[in-house]
Formats: structure tokens, sequence, C-alpha cells
């Protein structure tokens, strides 16, 4: 994934709170806030959040919480990126009780162990649970440039954003 802006905005949206950070491309976090959620009304709660941040030529991130996602480190038999997400479309399907059509993988690569052979971290999300995300967010009139797993985006603190 390539993330061209300078700044970002961080959003997770959650049933009982909004968090927001506002981060540059180095890591330095500029502003933080969160906001109560209260009768489910997690859209007003996020435009509320929102006032103060300058969304203007930010790349905004919607993190998706852990929950909402089922992992699982596997080692797949190639290092070529095409190659594994083939494997990975074809195998994804039996790590979780959902069918092909109902889940979104994705998977961070860790480390080759050794020749031919790649060691990821498969995520496999519930498609219908990423909809509502990006959902609340147009909603709140956010234009969303990329959608990260919380512990991914956690990473990204300690390596440089591509």
């Amino acid at each position: 994934m390539i993330l061209k802006q300078s700044k970002f905005v961080a959003v997770s949206l959650g049933p009982s709170v909004v968090k927001l950070a506002q981060v540059t491309r180095s890591g330095a976090v500029e502003k933080l806030t969160q906001k109560a959620v209260f009768d489910n009304a997690v859209e007003p709660a996020l435009r509320d959040a929102l006032r103060g941040f300058d969304t203007r030529k930010t790349g905004i991130i919607c993190v998706l919480p852990g929950d909402i996602a089922t992992t699982k480190y596997i080692e797949v038999p190639s290092v070529e990126r095409e190659e594994i997400e083939s494997i990975i479309a074809l195998q994804a399907s039996r790590y979780t009780p959902f069918n092909k059509d109902e889940i979104i993988t994705s998977y961070v690569k860790i480390r080759s162990p050794r020749p031919n052979f790649t060691s990821i971290l498969l995520v496999v999300v519930k498609r219908d649970a990423v909809k509502e995300k990006l959902t609340i967010m147009r909603g709140a009139g956010l234009d969303t440039t990329a959608v990260l797993f919380a512990p991914e985006g956690i990473a990204r603190f300690y390596v440089p954003l591509v």
C-alpha cells in the first residue's frame, strides 16, 4: 500500500468510543481525541470528534479493531507477491467459518524463513464489518485513503509508511 500524503488522520470506530489521531509520515502525533458514543450514534460522534482536525490534503486511515479480524500466522511456498496473493485467495476461507465471498483478506509479510518460503500474518475480516465502518466514515464526510488492521497501524510507527 502506498500512502503519498505527509499527514494522516487515523480513525478508530468502536461501539462505545471514536478515536482520532493526526500523525505525520515520520510518526509524530500532532493531535489526539476521543469521543464517547451514545445510543449507537457512531457517525455523529465521529463528526463531533473531527472538529479541529484538518482533513484537507490529509490521508484518512480507517483503523479496524483487532476484535473484528481473524489472524493466522502461516508460511507460504513463495516469495513473489503475486503468488502469495493467489495462495491466500485460495486458502483464506479455510481459516474462517465464512464463505469466500463474505470475507476480505490481506496479509503482512513477516520474514522469509528459508529459500522460496515467506512467513505472513494472514488477516481475514468479514466484508460487512468493513463496509459498515466505511459507510460511517463516508457519512461523516471522510474519503478513506486506506484501511489498516490495528496491530499493523501500531507497527507502522516503527517502520516508515510506504
